[in-house]
């Protein structure tokens, strides 16, 4: 309820009339609602100000290395969210949560050549299933660029979005 509903919402602002929003300050102040979100979760644990500030300190600072590995992911979250809000704004949003099921296969596609994880023939199946039925929708969308209430649309763009989104995944 909650993917649809943002996915929904994202479409319907990214659509209306007139001048758009950056969709990097719309991820931006997402991830800032979420790290003061976090904050109040942790001064309520350590019982102060004083408490969070040396979490933070401790785990940013003296943990530095362990920061820097956590670093990675999360700027492959940041660009993965950006690509997202690109998708959206391109692409219906029925195609675009159909699409975005491909992170499925490209999670098992990185199992297979990455980590060594061998598919039994009815993954493997449920993978090409599922592309089959991702191309189907693909194909019904016309790869013209398109106009919904004076906002521009390029499917392709769109499902060049949400494949390196999925990748990023």
């Amino acid at each position: 309820f909650q993917n649809a509903t943002l996915i929904l919402s994202i479409r319907y602002t990214r659509t209306l009339p007139g001048d758009m929003y950056l969709s990097t300050t719309a991820v931006v102040l997402a991830e800032l609602f979420k790290m003061l979100a976090s904050a109040a979760i942790i001064m309520k644990q350590k019982g102060s100000l004083e408490g969070l500030w040396e979490h933070v300190y401790y785990y940013t600072v003296v943990q530095w290395k362990d920061a820097l590995k956590i670093s990675v992911p999360a700027i492959l979250y940041v660009i993965q969210n950006n690509l997202q809000y690109v998708a959206i704004s391109n692409l219906e949003a029925a195609v675009f949560q159909v699409t975005y099921q491909l992170k499925i296969m490209t999670t098992a596609i990185f199992s297979v050549f990455l980590l060594r994880k061998e598919l039994i023939r009815t993954q493997w199946l449920a993978l090409v299933l599922l592309f089959a039925g991702v191309a189907l929708v693909q194909l019904s969308q016309t790869s013209e660029t398109k106009t919904t209430n004076n906002v521009e649309q390029s499917p392709i763009l769109g499902l060049v979005a949400v494949l390196l989104s999925c990748c990023s995944s």
